[in-house]
């Protein structure tokens, strides 16, 4: 209760200085307006097919365990989980899928989790190492680059590789605050103990990225900014190691900080980064909200047959 509380407690927090930076920035950002309407239609049919990837996720993620999800299913429980982590703190999203798989199959909370942890082990590690070529292109190509930020992709990409090709465990203090991450780098195993789901979650990935990047793309234009794709996967990658602190409903607040220093790096404005992530936000919201609905209740039915 008292996690739910403080990350709650974050959200209006963060939330407050939201209202007081745009009431006090209000001119810089009343001079940006949305300029082409298709770009908007392409973030929104894009986020879209982000909702589908990250079902397809769930689907082989489970497969492996011999349950065959439905279309219905691993997309319903795309659309849930994605409305259930904006509306609540700590990623509960994740835990309506859990609830509705130990329900429906008696499949275990804890192998779950496993797969969730080792599957974000993969997602960090993809990350970091396309975040490491990002900061490579823009060193060379615009003279750029932040130490701190490259340090960050560097110490991910090679520690994680190790965890995944050298195998190794680690113990952790009972009931520490590292435990969680340190039980999630043993969970891996359980991932990708078998080559073809290993190679599968690495292509989901990749194409997710590419989405990623793509909205980001139809996002800026919408609003006449044209950026770079490989700044936008800068970004992008980035934006992901905002999920190691998934405190507050959406990560809202700490999503925006992660994309506003990134943006910032690359020398995009303030106000243009923050108007983004509102329409994103909103997007987001609006597919969440869409489908999620009617999702939830079909999930709910099917539980009661």
């Amino acid at each position: 209760m008292m996690k739910k509380l403080s990350g709650l407690s974050l959200f209006f927090i963060f939330l407050v200085i939201a209202f007081f930076y745009f009431y006090r920035n209000w001119h810089d950002f009343s001079v940006i307006s949305i300029e082409n309407y298709f770009d908007l239609l392409g973030a929104v049919i894009l986020s879209f097919l982000i909702l589908l990837m990250n079902g397809v996720l769930n689907k082989v993620l489970i497969n492996k365990f011999g349950i065959d999800l439905s279309f219905r299913e691993w997309f319903g429980l795309s659309v849930v989980s994605t409305l259930g982590n904006i509306l609540t703190p700590f990623r509960g999203g994740l835990a309506l899928n859990a609830m509705y798989l130990n329900k429906k199959y008696s499949f275990r909370y804890s192998k779950y989790a496993a797969l969730t942890s080792g599957a974000y082990v993969i997602i960090f590690w993809i990350n970091s190492i396309l975040g490491l070529l990002a900061c490579w292109y823009i060193k060379c190509a615009y003279g750029i680059l932040n130490w701190y930020v490259f340090g960050v992709f560097l110490m991910f990409a090679l520690f994680l590789s190790l965890i995944i090709f050298l195998k190794p465990k680690f113990k952790g203090f009972k009931n520490s605050y590292t435990s969680k991450y340190l039980d999630a780098l043993n969970d891996w195993q359980l991932v990708c103990d078998q080559k073809n789901v290993f190679i599968k979650l690495i292509l989901i990935n990749m194409i997710t990225i590419v989405i990623l990047i793509f909205i980001n793309y139809f996002e800026f234009a919408a609003f006449g900014a044209h950026i770079n794709l490989i700044k936008l996967l800068f970004i992008s990658v980035f934006g992901t190691f905002s999920l190691l602190i998934s405190i507050t409903p959406a990560n809202f607040g700490f999503k925006e900080a992660f994309t506003i220093f990134s943006g910032v790096i690359i020398g995009l404005a303030i106000p243009q980064i923050i108007i983004v992530s509102v329409l994103d936000r909103l997007i987001n919201f609006g597919l969440s909200f869409v489908f999620g609905v009617p999702f939830s209740l079909y999930l709910q039915r099917k539980l009661t047959i």
